[in-house]
């Protein structure tokens, strides 16, 4: 009896084991993504986004491997498929993932959320498998993952879009840019188009995009009359 708890412990510490070794592996992977989202100005999938989606898959893993032993151990004569809705699960979520991703602008919005409520479903796949220690690691790793972004140390590409469109008026581009930078706004890039009816239209990428708050561009728009129109 003693020696059953202590081996089924023992695969808990590997299963565990394996759910922190994913993490490590989607942290590599998600590094080298987020680089590259940063060097073309852009928002995906990043870092915390693959850590969820690697440890979620692990997750899965582990519960359709070992989640139904006691099932099993019943009888040398059961025949049957127990994970059937265990996989009905997973593939439900389909449905609740695509409905939070969405396109605003040039942004897709709901990643990281979609990969957390998946690494959740998981969560609770564990518990009810009777899986507690893989559960309660799965939690803990889960909430690190999605608090990491907190720390001063992780880099951030949450960028924002502003799109300013004015009356055509010489030197008028340079004036805007200089005045974002005299307000610590830094700009990571930025394209200017020419309108109809003498109008201009001037998109700006913008790091960490709580700088150019609402009431800073308010601002700017009255500081600038011949502004028509600022989008964020």
């Amino acid at each position: 009896m003693v020696q059953n708890m202590v081996q089924a412990w023992n695969m808990q510490i590997v299963d565990i084991v394996r759910l922190v070794l994913s993490c490590i592996c989607g942290l590599l992977i998600g590094y080298e993504r987020q680089e590259r989202i940063r060097q073309k100005h852009m928002n995906g999938a990043g870092l915390r986004t693959h850590m969820l989606v690697a440890l979620a898959a692990a997750a899965l893993m582990l519960v359709s491997k070992y989640g139904f032993m006691d099932v099993l151990s019943y009888s040398d004569n059961v025949r049957v498929d127990v994970s059937r809705v265990a996989a009905g699960i997973v593939s439900g979520f389909g449905f609740i993932g695509a409905g939070i991703i969405y396109v605003r602008k040039d942004s897709i919005m709901g990643l990281t959320t979609a990969a957390g409520l998946m690494a959740t479903l998981t969560v609770g796949m564990a518990i009810g498998a009777g899986m507690y220690a893989c559960g309660i690691a799965l939690t803990i790793l889960v909430i690190l993952i999605q608090e990491m972004n907190r720390l001063p140390v992780y880099p951030n590409t949450k960028n924002k879009i502003v799109v300013i469109e004015w009356q055509e008026k010489p030197g008028m581009a340079e004036e805007l840019v200089e005045w974002l930078n005299e307000n610590e706004v830094q700009i990571r890039n930025l394209r200017i188009r020419r309108l109809e009816k003498k109008r201009v239209e001037m998109r700006i990428d913008i790091e960490r995009g709580e700088q150019a708050g609402g009431t800073l561009l308010m601002r700017m728009q009255e500081e600038f009359s011949n502004i028509t129109r600022i989008d964020f």
